[in-house]
């Protein structure tokens, strides 16, 4: 325990260490705006000063790498992963000699070279920053708000255990509490549904003596389904409208015509129909209105005339333009279905089959209610109803919900005036009812059996123990305070206790309310953790950003200071091409071993997004940076910092410029910012982890990504056509262009994919 605090104390206070030393330099080199005023005494004095800071920096870095080494030494065992970290920055202090630095500093100083050790301790800072970043890249690659996340998730884990533990104890409870209750219930549900078999079976021998169904009756139900498969056609371009792109509506253009065409042959066939003089005398004696079939017929051509309107407006591709017809031909073919419908109705009214139809109706109905009282008492019983016995030998059947939509289909084929296809529904009905009213005896027994059964208080005694055990865990917690939802599950341990002692009386009726309880203060807990999940997960997403953030922002600001150097060192250079002095021939080399670690630090930073893998763009545009930064060190190198180098290192700029506007984006929306509403969320339950970024702003990336692409090639044919580069280069240049094209695709495709599945 001592060891390890040692450990995170010695990491923190390198980082602080190293922090400092960062920062104290330009302190300590700064140089006032004009010191002419000062006495010789003064500038001696002065001068003094620096060079004991600059010694005690030097000493204190020696002590921090001595104390980094150390602490690798310790963790080697238990965190490789940090150990390698530490050793890693220990190896690049060492390899850029910054120690041997830090005295060149102290020498100029004590010689009185003021500019030269300024000179020489910007490259100090420079390495100082570089050793802080990967300090801070690794060490705090886990923050103390995910090893809360970690903690809470794990406490959520073994709650939800509990909580189906508690489950199958409540449920095994529940037939004795409610024996009464469920006893009287189920001898009722058996005699309600002895009497709607008894009416089914009515039902059916009167639909089968329908020898001479209404002509009128059928003619109008023909018309009817004529419209509503008109209705139904629209409806669905309609919704295709909705959605479609704009290269998809020419074709839902023909499909909108065509149907408007077939809406033309419908209102003919309403004409035919209102013609008939058999079916109007019908009407008349049924009290229907006898110009209804002509409003229907005005409906249903005022529905193709709104149809070809909208055909017109998607043929020029106009969504606005379609939306107002497409609605009101809806609508009249809606009416129009149901003045045929009530039409159909009053004429039934008299019929045998109308009749019939009516009764049909009203016994479904009371079906579906059954259904649902089927679906409670089986529910109080702790019995699920896919377990019980039907008809012996026969496919698992008697489901009430079924009988009573076959029930409704068998009215509608009466109301129709087709006897012969509804008798094939109510039979279906008839088995399903016959075979639930075994269902429902096998119930009862059930039910009865497991009321009688004795109660074993173990497993209630094991989960009581349990959530005293989590309670007293979650009331110290990581930090030391209390977690969230620790009352609850407090609470839960008495209860469960309680409902424990009630099972050994044996009193099943409290037993099961403690139950109830428990499992309450169970859930209650479970919202509080997730509440308190999805609050961490945001905070720990604007950290991670906000490192990010920091991270890229160092990148861009090192890269800027280095184009620029680029550039001037290119116009400084000598009269005959590439000549460049041993000044100039230093920088270069300086400046490639700048792009070359900017080049690892992006690699960096990359591998912490891969690792973190909820972000699909944004690792691969840092690849395309990280590729670039190692063409420009290469250039260099070669002492090449002409325009195809510089073009590159603006390129990279952007690109920097564009990922750090997108993260400061993010974060601008704030940790405790979230959409919808609702308790529960976050990473508990088995949810999916949220991305860093969401798949809207990658998408926003890849429009800059493809732009950019766009701006590259442009620049590169001018390159090109003024001869500014070499024909080998403009073919190395246009694969990587063409090769970035291909990805920008591909990635597209991933992130509408990601989109699609609501990610």
């Amino acid at each position: 325990m001592e060891g390890g605090i040692m450990k995170t104390l010695s990491r923190r206070w390198i980082l602080l260490g190293l922090a400092a030393l960062v920062m104290v330099p330009p302190a300590v080199f700064a140089q006032p705006a004009d010191d002419s005023a000062d006495t010789t005494e003064v500038k001696k004095a002065k001068g003094q000063e620096l060079v004991l800071t600059a010694e005690f920096m030097k000493k204190k870095l020696n002590e921090l790498l001595m104390a980094m080494s150390e602490v690798a030494g310790l963790m080697e065992k238990t965190e490789p992963e940090v150990a390698k970290i530490l050793r890693r920055t220990i190896e690049l202090a060492q390899r850029e000699d910054v120690d041997e630095k830090m005295a060149v500093v102290i020498r100029s100083l004590k010689k009185g070279l003021a500019e030269a050790a300024q000179k020489e301790q910007g490259e100090v800072i420079v390495k100082l920053t570089q050793m802080l970043r990967i300090l801070e890249g690794g060490v705090q690659e886990k923050s103390d708000t995910d090893a809360k996340i970690i903690e809470l998730q794990e406490v959520r884990k073994r709650l939800d255990k509990n909580i189906e533990q508690q489950k199958a104890e409540e449920k095994k409870t529940r037939p004795a509490a409610h024996a009464e209750q469920i006893d009287a219930e189920t001898k009722r549900i058996l005699k309600e549904l002895e009497g709607i078999v008894k009416k089914q079976k009515q039902l059916m021998s009167q639909t089968g003596k329908i020898a001479n169904p209404n002509a009128s009756l059928r003619k109008l139900a023909g018309l009817r389904q004529a419209i509503r498969d008109q209705l139904q056609k629209q409806q669905a371009i309609n919704e295709s409208t909705k959605n479609a792109p704009l290269g998809r509506l020419p074709v839902l253009s023909e499909a909108q015509k065509k149907l408007a065409a077939k809406a033309g042959e419908l209102k003919k066939q309403v004409e035919k129909t209102s013609a008939d003089k058999a079916l109007a005398k019908s009407l008349s004696a049924a009290n229907v209105d006898g110009k209804a079939l002509k409003k229907v017929g005005e409906l249903v051509k005022s529905a193709a005339g709104e149809m070809k309107r909208a055909s017109g407006s998607l043929a020029k591709s106009s969504k606005a333009g379609a939306t107002r017809p497409q609605q009101q031909a809806e609508a009249d073919l809606k009416a129009a279905e149901k003045m045929i419908s009530q039409a159909m109705e009053k004429l039934g009214q008299k019929t045998p089959s109308g009749k019939a139809a009516a009764k049909q109706s009203k016994l479904a109905g009371k079906t579906a209610q059954l259904a649902e009282a089927v679906k409670a008492v089986a529910a109080k019983a702790g019995i699920d109803p896919k377990t019980l016995k039907g008809s012996a030998g026969k496919k698992p059947g008697g489901d009430l919900n079924k009988a009573a939509s076959h029930m409704n289909k068998a009215s509608n084929k009466l109301a129709s005036a087709n006897p012969k296809a509804a008798g094939k529904h109510q039979k279906k009905a008839l088995e399903e009812l016959t075979d639930q009213l075994k269902k429902v005896a096998d119930l009862r027994r059930k039910a009865m059996a497991a009321a009688k059964k004795k109660m074993n208080s173990a497993e209630q005694k094991e989960i009581a123990a349990a959530m005293k055990k989590l309670a007293e865990k979650m009331k110290k917690g990581m930090d030391g305070k209390k977690m969230a939802g620790q009352q609850s599950v407090s609470k839960a341990g008495c209860s469960a206790s309680s409902a424990a002692e009630k099972m050994d009386k044996p009193d099943a009726c409290k037993a099961n309310k403690e139950q109830k309880k428990t499992l309450e203060e169970m859930k209650k807990a479970r919202q509080q953790l997730d509440e308190e999940i999805a609050k961490l997960e945001r905070r720990s997403k604007a950290e991670k950003l906000a490192r990010l953030e920091d991270r890229l922002q160092k990148v861009l600001e090192q890269q800027k200071v280095t184009t620029a150097r680029t550039a001037r060192t290119y116009k400084n250079r000598g009269r005959a091409p590439a000549e460049y002095d041993r000044q100039a021939q230093q920088a270069l080399s300086e400046m490639a071993r700048i792009e070359g670690e900017l080049a690892e630090e992006i690699a960096a930073i990359r591998k912490l997004l891969v690792k973190e893998g909820t972000t699909v763009v944004f690792p691969e545009v840092l690849a395309d940076v990280k590729n670039d930064l190692a063409d420009v060190q290469k250039r260099l190198a070669d002492k090449d910092p002409g325009p195809l180098t510089q073009a590159t290192q603006e390129e990279i700029e952007r690109a920097l410029e564009e990922l750090v506007g997108a993260v400061r984006k993010e974060l601008s929306k704030g940790p405790g910012r979230k959409k919808g509403g609702g308790g529960g969320g976050g990473g508990g339950g088995g949810k999916k982890k949220k991305p860093l970024i969401p798949p809207l702003a990658e998408l926003r990336m890849l429009r800059l990504q493809q732009i950019r692409v766009n701006t590259a090639t442009k620049r590169l044919d001018k390159m090109i056509a003024s001869k500014k580069i070499t024909g080998d280069q403009a073919k190395t240049e246009h694969k990587k262009l063409s090769e970035r094209q291909a990805k920008v695709l591909g990635l597209t495709k991933k992130i509408a994919e990601k989109m699609k599945k609501g990610q």
